[in-house]
């Protein structure tokens, strides 16, 4: 997950304020300014919520897209 958080922090930089983990590293909130991305691993699953508040028009389509194909590069071998 630290890889994908990564990418998303680089490709989306100048939008990504902070990424906060948690203290076991299987969880973290990726925060910028109108959104939250909260993403969670376990033993089983990938859970990722988003929150686009002010990203909710024409940068949501450019943004989801791309934190998709970061957790799907990342996760390939484990989605299904």
């Amino acid at each position: 997950m630290r890889s994908a958080v990564g990418e998303v922090q680089g490709r989306f930089g100048g939008m990504v304020r902070s990424a906060d983990w948690s203290a076991d590293g299987n969880a973290v909130k990726i925060a910028g300014p109108g959104f939250e991305v909260d993403m969670r691993v376990d033993a089983e699953q990938l859970h990722v919520a988003a929150h686009l508040g002010v990203l909710g028009g024409l940068l949501s389509g450019p943004f989801v897209r791309g934190m998709k194909a970061i957790v799907q590069r990342a996760f390939h071998k484990r989605l299904t």
